[in-house]
């Protein structure tokens, strides 16, 4: 029990996107089954609290798991960084292309049998391992909130859009009621996607941020640093 540790990426990359995602499924979950019911907010007690602070992690560990069979709207880092967009932003061709050459001179391979997306891919295992819980995971809990946080509020967006088709509907709490519009629904809704796509960008951001320190530091060197705890992998 000595050995369990709790990370960042423990905190932002599944607490965090775990408990937006088990909004939006006490969402759909309400929108479906009760939609006649009234949303009632009462005080959780500490244990409750704790189950939902477990289930919101054990729902985050589903968002990223979501992410990944998703390549085509959350690619790897290798694959971001290789497209010309990132080129003209970030990575500029001699950046790559120098690391390429001293890859290949390590390796005793020719330049010819390693293209530019083998070179991102060898640099960003390379910081993985070398980096240990420097810069290079710093990067990566970044990564995965945005990307985790991407899942989870384009999902509370659908399923606040699933209450709105189902009819208005009115909050209680300490004896107040206060109702609730399609349209203010709706309105989340719309606010809920901006932010999906948002983060999803700041996930691309960041991605960029990894592979271009990755390549200067397999250019340059790592910097010595004194021996850390063991990170957790990113998923």
């Amino acid at each position: 029990m000595k050995d369990l540790q709790v990370t960042l990426y423990d905190v932002f990359g599944y607490l965090l996107p775990g408990a937006v995602l088990l909004a939006a499924i006490g969402t759909f979950y309400w929108a479906l089954f009760f939609p006649m019911s009234p949303l009632w907010l009462v005080d959780f007690s500490p244990a409750t609290w704790i189950i939902i602070g477990l289930g919101s992690y054990v729902l985050g560990h589903f968002a990223q798991a979501l992410a990944n069979m998703l390549p085509w709207l959350f690619p790897r880092r290798e694959v971001i960084a290789n497209s010309p967009e990132s080129r003209n932003k970030l990575l500029a061709p001699t950046l790559v292309a120098a690391t390429k050459a001293k890859l290949c001179q390590a390796a005793s391979v020719s330049p010819d049998g390693l293209d530019d997306a083998e070179v991102l891919a060898t640099c960003a295992r390379l910081a993985k391992l070398c980096d240990g819980a420097g810069t290079d995971s710093l990067y990566g809990y970044r990564e995965g909130f945005y990307r985790g946080l991407s899942v989870a509020a384009a999902i509370f967006a659908v399923g606040l859009i699933t209450r709105a088709i189902r009819g208005s509907t009115t909050i209680l709490h300490d004896g107040i009621t206060q109702p609730v519009t399609r349209a203010q629904m709706l309105f989340l809704a719309i606010l809920l996607v901006g932010f999906s796509f948002l983060a999803r960008r700041r996930y691309e951001r960041f991605a960029l941020y990894r592979a271009q320190h990755a390549l200067i530091s397999v250019l340059f060197g790592f910097p010595a640093k004194e021996k850390s705890s063991k990170v957790k992998a990113e998923p």
